[in-house]
């Protein structure tokens, strides 16, 4: 006998369509006219003793289809959501203006009731039903809902109309068991709820794929793939941190990273939040609010955001056992998040503060162009926060004295190539820059100089070992340079390239004009530098034991003998000022790009 529930299933398919047809039809003939189903809605089961009895999972499929077909064709109501409704804050008391409200149909949901109508934010209160949980917002706890409460606030916000199977509820009691909130669950199936029926199977199969990479991804102490993605993120849409692995990979490119000046600590009280789950406390200055930054970047285009302080593991938390593991490949894999971010949010004036700056702030220890790990975080599409002038960078820029504009101008110019240049400009701007630890300044070097690895950190390290360590892993390019272009012998753990103190305290050559596509590789197993190219294994130097007067380049000879014992003078130039004494040398060369 053939199934009734599956012949019911498939006569709502067969009616949502027709119905879908007809709205269609008479929506684009006159889209203010209200619309009823056609004759055509009358849909009759068609069905004999002879019909195969459907399988479960084929009657699964059915109900799935059925409302993804539904979700992917129907407009989805307009969301809107403000400074008021999150914060109790008044709209027009909001200096930065993207923080005041944001209106979509992009399916973001409120944090919370306290200042809202009953569902105002997922849908028109005239289609809500009486008997409706309260399922619209974040905080709502998943046990509050129950299984059918939270289908349901899922089927209203997502726009589907799914029904409950076997699976389905298993996937929804996990989220209950676990004690989440309603935000969480609308995080982790979001992106998977149209076009995934195994959804649970899914996520279980990513998150194990994303711890196997995160522990093959240190080897001893060392970080041997620094593409490594963070291990979480901000969910914009559901205003929830979430692991990393809940993401589509087609959908990784889609993660912003925000940038900010650091406040001292009696400007940026630790807070606690729901939205990273309170698991850590969140420094934040005073006058600011990450539901408000939420708003901004929503504003602004971002779906997901990563952000120090609230998705970075910090200690005073309820699992502060975790912070050292965690801290061994996240603290150093920072660089490689805002090197692949889609966009740069650089709050210059303090993590979601009104945009203003002045002469005294390029000065300040806590400026953002002083920090040692921001030098890293600048890359080639990047966006001023806290615009209060409702322009994009430039006319923010606008508002700032014609002196420092041209400054910050310069500095913003220079920063976003500072991927694509020479090492030493590199270290030269590293130089001026401060850090709570020594070590720092070596360590937001790694991503600059593109290091094949990434060293071991620890506060307490000295700089020089680091350093040593980084000149080891750092891309072959740059190595070159520190071994052609360094004039001097180096006097910490290589006499090839200098030492820390050396870079930081020496004036180090400039590369204009030059072009140098050597490289010089290492061989880890054997614990050695190697160079492949030109080499004159004796030569004898003279001249170069002064220096020039006026710091001009100087001239010396080169005498070389060949295999029939007869000498070869040559005219040579010292670019530099250092003093080499007369003698007998091997002399290594570059490709003639030189």
């Amino acid at each position: 006998m053939v199934n009734e529930r599956f012949n019911i299933l498939r006569d709502r398919v067969k009616l949502a369509l027709s119905c879908l047809r007809s709205t269609t039809v008479a929506a684009q003939s006159d889209k203010n006219t209200p619309t009823e189903c056609s004759e055509s809605c009358s849909v009759v089961s068609e069905t004999s003793d002879n019909d195969p009895e459907p399988s479960p999972e084929l009657e699964a499929q059915i109900t799935y289809h059925l409302g993804t077909t539904l979700a992917k064709t129907k407009t989805l109501p307009e969301v809107t959501i403000s400074a008021f409704t999150e914060t109790d804050k008044k709209i027009l008391s909001i200096a930065v203006l993207k923080q005041r409200t944001y209106t979509s149909t992009k399916i973001v949901i409120c944090s919370s009731s306290d200042h809202i109508p009953y569902h105002y934010v997922v849908r028109p209160i005239s289609s809500r039903s009486p008997t409706d949980p309260p399922f619209a917002v974040a905080d709502t706890p998943c046990a509050d809902l129950g299984v059918d409460g939270l289908l349901k606030g899922l089927n209203a916000t997502l726009g589907t109309a799914y029904t409950l199977d076997a699976d389905l509820s298993s996937l929804l009691k996990s989220f209950i068991s676990e004690g989440d909130d309603f935000g969480t669950a609308y995080a982790h199936l979001r992106r998977r709820w149209y076009d995934n029926w195994n959804i649970r199977g899914d996520l279980n199969i990513h998150k194990n794929k994303d711890q196997e990479m995160r522990q093959k991804a240190v080897v001893g102490n060392q970080i041997v793939n620094p593409q490594v993605p963070p291990r979480r993120v901000w969910d914009l849409y559901s205003n929830r941190v979430v692991p990393h692995w809940i993401i589509p990979r087609e959908h990784w490119s889609n993660i912003w990273a925000i940038s900010h000046a650091w406040k001292d600590e009696e400007g940026r009280p630790e807070i606690w939040t729901p939205i990273n789950g309170g698991e850590w406390p969140v420094p934040i200055p005073k006058d600011a609010n990450l539901d408000l930054i939420r708003i901004e970047m929503l504003n602004l285009g971002a779906e997901y955001a990563w952000l120090d302080g609230l998705c970075l593991r910090r200690r005073g938390g309820l699992r502060d056992n975790l912070c050292e593991d965690e801290w061994k490949l996240d603290i150093r894999t920072v660089g490689n998040v805002y090197k692949t971010a889609k966009r740069v949010v650089c709050y210059f004036s303090g993590l979601g503060l009104p945009f203003r700056f002045n002469m005294d702030d390029f000065a300040s220890p806590r400026s953002w162009f002083r920090r040692a790990w921001l030098l890293q975080q600048l890359n080639g599409s990047y966006i001023i926060g806290g615009d209060t002038v409702g322009g994009d960078s430039e006319q923010n820029l606008a508002i700032l004295e014609e002196d420092v504009r041209t400054r910050f101008c310069k500095e913003l110019s220079i920063l976003v190539n500072l991927y694509r240049s020479p090492v030493f400009d590199v270290l030269r701007h590293m130089g001026g820059r401060v850090s709570t630890h020594a070590v720092d300044r070596v360590a937001g070097l790694a991503y600059l100089l593109q290091s094949r690895k990434i060293p071991e950190y620890y506060e307490v390290k000295s700089p020089e070992d680091a350093w040593s360590m980084l000149v080891d892993t750092m891309g072959e390019r740059y190595r070159a340079q520190l071994l052609f272009l360094y004039p001097e012998p180096g006097e910490g753990h290589k006499r090839w390239g200098p030492s820390w103190k050396q870079v930081m305290t020496e004036n180090l050559p400039s590369m204009d004009g030059i072009q140098l596509y050597d490289k010089v590789d290492r061989d880890d197993k054997d614990a050695a530098d190697v160079y492949d190219g030109y080499c004159i294994e004796q030569g004898y130097i003279k001249g170069l034991d002064k220096e020039d007067p006026i710091g001009d380049s100087r001239s010396g000879t080169l005498t070389v003998e060949d295999l029939e014992g007869k000498n070869h003078l040559f005219k040579i130039i010292a670019t530099h000022q250092h003093l080499i004494p007369e003698g007998s040398y091997t002399l290594i060369g570059s490709d003639p790009w030189l």
